[in-house]
């Protein structure tokens, strides 16, 4: 049931945070691909790294619960409202009559190190557990490579990979079609 099924999404996303990380640096790969960075880019990127230390970085602050529910249902058109309320609940807070995200402001400052692909690749041909990769059919993250699936792209470097395509779904598939994600987790996690 949905109970069951987000309570599975939410143990899969405590015990392998870094998932989502995984998952951010195949699109970013696949990007870098295309554009791959030189090492003459360091020194800009450093610089623009060293001035993010500087910023201040504010919590992102709703002044209702409804307020934070329609920011959540931009993410995810597709989810169902008692989803999204239960994401609320477990993302924000109640504060001064508001609600505010529980997230580090900074979870989205980029990294001072050039990402390399080559690297990347390295550690996805040395991953010897079958690897499961997904995306919603409604996920933006494809048009970004102009005709390069990077689902696929990145599968032919795992020895063991299956790709599914979640209908009806997009960047938050987990949030959209959250039976068909955990029954696409239970199919890949032996036992």
């Amino acid at each position: 049931d949905l109970e069951d099924d987000l309570r599975l999404l939410e143990s899969l996303v405590e015990v392998v945070g870094l998932q989502g990380d995984v998952l951010h640096g195949l699109v970013v790969a696949v990007e870098d691909c295309r554009n791959p960075a030189l090492p003459a880019d360091a020194p800009r990127r450093y610089a623009a790294w060293l001035d993010q230390q500087r910023e201040t970085f504010s919590w992102r602050d709703f002044t209702s619960f409804d307020a934070l529910l329609g920011h959540l249902r931009k993410l995810a058109p597709q989810a169902a409202d008692e989803v999204l309320a239960q994401v609320a609940h477990c993302w924000a807070r109640p504060v001064d009559g508001g609600w505010r995200l529980k997230m580090d402001p900074r979870h989205k400052l980029m990294n001072a190190v050039l990402y390399r692909r080559a690297e990347a690749v390295a550690c996805w041909q040395a991953t010897s557990a079958p690897v499961l990769l997904a995306a919603g059919d409604a996920s933006d993250f494809r048009d970004r490579f102009r005709g390069l699936d990077p689902l696929q792209d990145a599968a032919t470097h795992y020895r063991t990979c299956r790709v599914e395509t979640v209908a009806r779904a997009g960047h938050m598939m987990h949030w959209e079609q959250p039976a068909r994600v955990a029954e696409l987790i239970r199919s890949a996690v032996p036992g």
